[in-house]
Formats: structure tokens, sequence, C-alpha cells
């Protein structure tokens, strides 16, 4: 079975950040619009639909989050051993094929983690907001949110980073101009 191919989608391949970019647009879209009615129909307070989404999605975001990461750095070994060494690890192998469904469980699952941390970014976002215009911030509650949103970005930086060097045809140490070398040194 094939995918679409058009050119659009092709245009966002061109470059994975690209990509990530038109992707957080939407997921930040689809975030603000279930914020929005949420808390536009008066069905929940801003901070109460926070709360909501903080208790269903940290906890998950938590396990998968530390699987992805874990899978994002195994996808990497397995897209450097098979550059470094095809003959051993490339796709024609048992090791290969398992190194490919490493990456593309990895790329999806990173994928997961970007869209959740977007969905807490987007829900604390508007929390704050209403919380600062209602209530104001005292100096405090600037430095934990301070914080909380370094914590995000960060997250999200790194996460996205690993991504792209993941879904990327190019393996990740193929921009270093020892790292091959240092590599097949090291493989027996």
């Amino acid at each position: 079975m094939s995918t679409d191919k058009n050119r659009f989608d092709s245009w966002l391949k061109e470059d994975l950040y690209r990509d990530i970019i038109y992707r957080v647009f939407l997921w930040a879209s689809i975030s603000g619009s279930a914020v929005y009615l949420a808390t536009g129909l008066g069905q929940l307070a801003a901070v109460e639909y926070f709360e909501q989404v903080g208790k269903g999605i940290m906890p998950l975001l938590n396990i998968v989050g530390t699987i992805a990461l874990i899978l994002l750095l195994l996808a990497m070994m397995f897209k450097d051993l098979e550059y470094v060494d095809d003959f051993h690890f490339g796709q024609a192998r048992v090791i290969g094929c398992i190194g490919g469904f490493v990456r593309r469980t990895a790329g999806d699952l990173s994928l997961w983690v970007l869209g959740a941390v977007v969905a807490i970014f987007t829900s604390a976002s508007v929390a704050v907001f209403a919380e600062a215009t209602t209530l104001g911030l005292g100096l405090q509650a600037v430095l934990q949110l301070t914080r909380f949103y370094a914590l995000i970005l960060l997250m999200f930086l790194g996460i996205a980073c690993l991504s792209v060097l993941v879904r990327r045809e190019e393996p990740p140490t193929s921009s270093l101009r020892t790292a091959p070398a240092l590599l097949r040194s090291l493989i027996p």
C-alpha cells in the first residue's frame, strides 16, 4: 500500500523541522480549539481544564516519553551501525530489520510526545492567561511558570531534534567528519 504523494507533502518532507513546525501548528490549533470549547461554553474554568488535561496526559507522557527517549537513542545507534557496517547491520539482516522497526516506532512515538507536549503547553497558556487576567500573578507564581515553560521548551526541543535525527535519511553521525571512521574502528 502506498500513501498519497503531493507537492505540499514533499515540500514539508524536504526539511523535517518544517514538518514539525507544521504539525505543531495543527496540534496547537486542535488543542486551542478544545480549550476554547471547554472553557468558552462554560463547562469548565481554564484552570480546571488544565488540571484535567494534566491528570490525563502527564502520567502517560511520563511513561511514553521515557520509552520514546530510550527508543530514539537505540534508533540512532541502529542507524549509525547500518551506515558504518551495512553488511552486518543492513536491512538484509535480521538485526537491520529490528533496527528499522525500532526507528519507525521511535519516530512515531516521538511525534506523539511532541503532540502531547504542545497540548500541555496550549492548555497551560490558556489557564495562565485566564488566571492572570482575573486574579493577577505574584512573583512566586511567575517564577514557577518560568521554570515550567523552560522545562516544557527543553523537553520539546530535545525530542524534536532527536525525532529529526531518527526520521531523516542520513544517519545521526554523518554530519561529523571523524565519527564514521571512529565508529568503523570500534566494530571488529
